[in-house]
């Protein structure tokens, strides 16, 4: 019962820092940012997949 105990303590303990690292590092906005950049690469991903379609279909 103990070793759960401490182990449970532990892993919440290492949740905090590293919600307090990231609030450090990338501020309030972090969740914001994070879907931003995930547009942002995904229109890329789109904007690839198109050129490669028009070069498959020698559309310029």
């Amino acid at each position: 019962m103990a070793r759960d105990y401490d182990s449970q303590l532990l892993e919440s303990v290492g949740v905090r820092r590293r919600r307090m690292r990231d609030a450090l590092l990338f501020g309030v906005g972090r969740a914001r940012r994070t879907a931003d950049e995930r547009l942002s690469t995904d229109l890329s991903n789109l904007d690839i997949l198109v050129d490669a379609a028009k070069k498959g279909l020698n559309i310029q």
